[in-house]
């Protein structure tokens, strides 16, 4: 049985996939500073 090629998730998009997570549960607010890169890739 053939499998089809699977494109792993670029880093990118998943952190706006969870930034737009955190936005729509009111974790992060519209305009809210957000930690430094540095800090997001820990």
């Amino acid at each position: 049985m053939p499998f089809e090629k699977i494109e792993p998730e670029k880093a990118a998009s998943a952190i706006v996939l969870q930034i737009e997570r955190l936005v729509l549960r009111g974790v992060l607010r519209p305009g809210e500073r957000m930690p430094s890169a540095r800090n997001l890739a820990i």
